[in-house]
């Protein structure tokens, strides 16, 4: 029995056999038939899909602004002054555009910059490629553009070869000064007459807003903003900043929907007037948002004494009168005996037919200009009379004889001004006369000395360094009675000319330090 469980446990040695795959196969049925022809949805897929790799390769462009003819010449007329920086990547993204247009349509490409460059670079016309790299490396130019010279350089080049085939396009700021709005007429009818013009500015939402030079007030300043055209409301915050960067005061500029023009006033008291660095709009980045002021911006004070006294029964008669008329638009007024007013910082010391200065006066005069003051006298009859000697020139005393006061029968005229003088480049109106003045000795150096004559060659205005200082000699009085220059715009040209001049205000003495403190 126990063989018997043993032969039944142990399973006979295995058989060799040869399976065969193939004919089992053969006799399988397939559930599912594969069909002779691709589905049509996938088909309709694979043809989309192809037809988008296609378009995409080819670079087309959907709806082209203007259909334009292969070859010729395309000109670009680029605004890149300071008023373009605001929005100057969407102008740069244009022109980029224009030249790739010009690249498919095998056009030559003349890139024309409004604002002038320093190096004085002359326009040329380039292929498609050098002008893909030049425009992208045009930046805008921190200064204003000049249209009149561009259209200069339009007309300097030879368009012989393209005649017939020329296209230009402008992109504009659309802002013109008004001395440039002539040129920029002369620019489009140049573009015109050569092909079809086309004009690209700003969309009303993006409109760049300009601040333009501001004005000087007794109060402070008045702000203008300019913009190209209306279509919005729109406000601009306006800031006015010191020298550590901190915000001095604020104003705004009040856009309505048709506006192109909005003014501001930013009241400032004086001190704090001088204080102010720059003047910027609020969180536009670009020049034409941002007025620097340096030194020659500072509201001086100006101090007038006049022999006339302060209280005159015929105020058009009255020295002072003139003067604070004309300079109260651009400095801070203030009269007064001589020490009263050299007790405080003073730029400018104005005496109005003061022959002498005497005792103390004349020291505390000469300290002051030693340390940077400007004294400025006017002529009258007690200086034909006498005269002391802080003044520019030697004076002609005494009567007609020796011609200490020339009169004329026929009223003489001013001559133009020299190029020495800080009146130089002043315009003359021909109605100006002087019936009297006060003569100077002829002498060496009296042409150096002399910021204004008459057409007979005799100074009308001269000035000669003390110390730190100057000391400025008009040789006609302040009012009307020796001429009619007092009465004319000149006058208070000329005087805010030498308000500019003064280089800083004089020290104060130490006990007026002391009291300010």
């Amino acid at each position: 029995p126990a063989i018997w469980w043993l032969l039944r446990a142990i399973p006979p040695a295995p058989r060799h056999e040869w399976f065969p795959p193939l004919r089992l196969m053969l006799g399988l049925q397939a559930a599912q038939q594969s069909p002779a022809h691709m589905p049509w949805w996938l088909l309709m897929l694979r043809m989309v899909i192809a037809a988008a790799a296609i378009l995409g390769l080819s670079q087309p462009i959907l709806n082209p602004a203007v259909q334009e003819k292969q070859g010729g010449l395309k000109i670009v007329v680029v605004d890149d002054g300071w008023a373009a920086g605001a929005q100057w990547p969407a102008r740069r993204a244009a022109l980029e555009a224009l030249v790739g247009q010009a690249e498919r349509n095998a056009q030559h490409v003349l890139i024309l910059t409004t604002a002038m460059k320093a190096n004085g670079e002359p326009a040329r016309i380039l292929t498609a490629d050098t002008a893909r790299a030049m425009a992208s490396g045009l930046r805008p130019m921190p200064w204003h553009a000049d249209r009149a010279a561009a259209a200069r350089r339009l007309g300097e080049l030879d368009f012989e070869g393209f005649r017939g085939n020329i296209a230009s396009v402008w992109i504009s700021d659309g802002l013109a000064r008004p001395d440039d709005q002539e040129g920029a007429r002369e620019l489009g009818r140049r573009l015109a007459a050569l092909g079809p013009l086309r004009i690209l500015q700003d969309p009303a939402a993006q409109t760049p807003v300009i601040l333009t030079r501001p004005e000087p007030v007794p109060d402070g300043f008045r702000l203008t903003g300019l913009r190209a055209r209306g279509g919005r409301a729109q406000t601009v915050a306006l800031q006015a900043v010191g020298e550590d960067g901190q915000i001095l005061a604020v104003s705004r500029l009040d856009f309505g929907q048709a506006d192109t023009q909005a003014v501001a006033q930013m009241t400032l008291p004086i001190e704090v007037r001088n204080m102010v660095t720059l003047i910027r709009m609020d969180g536009v980045r670009s020049a034409a948002a941002v007025w620097l002021l340096d030194e020659s911006w500072r509201r001086r004070t100006v101090g007038i004494v006049s022999s006339s006294g302060m209280q005159t029964a015929q105020p058009l008669l009255d020295d002072q009168f003139y003067l604070q008329r004309a300079m109260t638009p651009f400095a801070d007024i203030r009269k007064g005996a001589i020490g009263q007013l050299l007790e405080t910082p003073l730029s400018i010391l104005m005496l109005a037919d003061i022959g002498r200065i005497v005792a103390e006066d004349r020291t505390r005069v000469e300290d002051w200009l030693d340390k940077g003051g400007m004294l400025v006298r006017f002529a009258g009859p007690r200086m034909m009379e006498q005269s002391d000697d802080l003044l520019p020139v030697r004076l002609r005393q005494g009567g007609r004889a020796l011609g200490g006061a020339l009169s004329w029968e026929a009223p003489a005229a001013l001559a133009a001004f020299p190029e020495n003088s800080p009146f130089y480049g002043l315009e003359i109106p021909g109605d100006i006369t002087v019936s009297r003045q006060l003569l100077a000795e002829p002498e060496n150096g009296l042409v150096e000395r002399t910021w204004a004559s008459l057409r007979d060659g005799t100074p009308l205005v001269t000035a000669a360094r003390k110390g730190k200082g100057w000391i400025v000699l008009f040789h006609v009085t302040a009012n009307t009675r020796w001429s009619s220059l007092p009465l004319s715009g000149l006058y208070v040209r000329m005087l805010q000319r030498i308000v500019e001049f003064s280089a800083r205000t004089a020290e104060a003495p130490p006990e007026a330090q002391n009291k300010q403190a």
